[in-house]
């Protein structure tokens, strides 16, 4: 994850694959497109990205204009993994497993930004956590079960994510932001 690697894949379709279409582990410094694919019926997870493989300062790059679909509808790229450097999540749509904040590591995310957590997903915070949204643009931090059913309420008895756990290092900042159906 120091190197200049990178990732374009561009048109392509991609299927029928065991775990995920596409699953970024280590990204360096290089070019990271991702955009106009069509990535669907893959095992775990359509794309699955790995924070604490990305460079310090690195944002997640262009993830755009990807139709996702899984065995039940459309999905979202999944973020999750402990951040090693300075990272920015970029506005978008995603599907978060479990994510942490080290001490001295910052995780910024961007105004519109959506996550959808899986049951067992959160955010663990012993670092700096910023997620500043707008009156326009707010930042949505909600449980998986959300999607399909609005934002009206849960649809299942046992899918409350973790939510957002702040440790005796951690700071966590939030402007115009909603989270709901968290566990705690």
């Amino acid at each position: 994850n120091t190197g200049i690697g990178g990732v374009e894949l561009t048109n392509t379709e991609i299927s029928q694959n065991s775990n995920a279409g596409l699953h970024v582990l280590n990204l360096g410094s290089g070019v990271f497109t991702v955009k106009n694919n069509v990535i669907y019926q893959n095992g775990t997870y359509s794309i699955y990205m790995n924070l604490g493989g990305l460079i310090s300062g690195r944002e997640l790059g262009q993830l755009s204009d990807n139709e996702l679909y899984g065995t039940n509808g459309p999905e979202y790229a999944t973020i999750g993994g402990s951040i090693t450097g300075d990272i920015t999540i970029p506005e978008g749509k995603y599907i978060g497993s479990g994510i942490g904040v080290p001490n001295n590591k910052t995780l910024n995310i961007e105004p519109g930004t959506q996550i959808f957590f899986r049951p067992s997903g959160g955010i663990t915070v012993n670092g700096p956590l910023t997620a500043s949204g707008t009156s326009e643009r707010k930042i949505e931090l909600t449980s998986l079960d959300v999607i399909g059913s609005g934002t009206s309420g849960q649809t299942g008895g046992n899918s409350f994510w973790s939510g957002i756990y702040v440790g005796t290092t951690g700071h966590c900042e939030m402007d115009y932001s909603r989270i709901s159906y968290a566990d705690y």
